[in-house]
């Protein structure tokens, strides 16, 4: 018979042992405190002092008064009284005398057509009046002429009433003729073409070497005295505009 009897053991730890069991652990954690010291040391006050900072509050007292409203709008300047001028002779284009935004006044020479020919129209037409004219002296000599030659019994009524009739016709000839000197020099005078109103040039509708025929677009002149804007404003504006805006 054998009786057991308990044993104890005491196992002494190696120090080496005892470091790892103890200090490891604590390591980390002894470096997580001094990261969370150091931040909140460094760290600013933004925040609390943002929400310490005073907020400046201007009061007023409110009340009504009108309001003026502005309507912003685009239009076109135009001229209360302006001109197209218009050719009234035939020629080719040699000089445009003044162009667009150029002013002008009454009279001023805009276009210079071709006049060479009528010029020699107009020297024709003079050879003919002067033609005329003496016919016309001739005719009333020849009736002087007949009317003494009546009284003296040595010509017939027939021939005096004939002499007159050749007068009448000699004068209506001179007066035919005085015209188409008239028209000649009037087609040389349209060969320049003037302004016939005060104003800006605003528009040219030929240029030089176009053969210009009558009733053809020249030019338009604005009379910038006195001007007028077009508008256009949107519906719901319209409440808001009055006479005298």
């Amino acid at each position: 018979h054998t009786t057991r009897s308990p044993v104890t053991m005491r196992i002494t730890p190696h120090p080496s042992v005892r470091l790892r069991s103890y200090w490891l652990p604590t390591i980390p954690v002894l470096f997580a405190v001094l990261i969370l010291s150091s931040c909140s040391k460094s760290a600013p006050p933004v925040a609390k002092a943002a929400a310490e900072a005073p907020v400046h509050v201007t009061i007023g007292t409110v009340e009504l008064t009108p309001m003026q409203a502005t309507i912003h709008a685009t239009g076109t300047l135009e001229g209360i009284h302006e001109a197209t001028i218009k050719s009234e002779t035939q020629g080719r284009v040699l000089k445009i005398v003044h162009g667009i935004g150029e002013h002008v006044s009454v009279g001023t020479p805009l276009v210079k057509v071709e006049d060479a020919l009528k010029l020699v129209a107009v020297q024709q037409a003079e050879a003919q009046r002067l033609s005329a004219e003496a016919a016309l002296d001739k005719a009333k000599l020849d009736l002087n002429r007949t009317n003494d030659l009546l009284k003296q019994n040595a010509a017939t009524k027939n021939q005096a009433e004939l002499a007159a009739l050749q007068v009448k016709s000699a004068q209506a000839q001179l007066e035919s003729a005085v015209a188409a000197k008239a028209l000649a020099q009037k087609q040389l005078h349209d060969a320049t073409i003037l302004a016939p109103i005060p104003g800006i040039i605003s528009e040219r509708f030929v240029n030089q070497g176009e053969l210009l025929s009558p009733g053809a677009n020249v030019e338009s002149i604005v009379d910038d005295s006195r001007m007028k804007l077009r508008l256009s404003i949107g519906e719901s504006d319209i409440p808001n505009v009055k006479v005298g805006d």
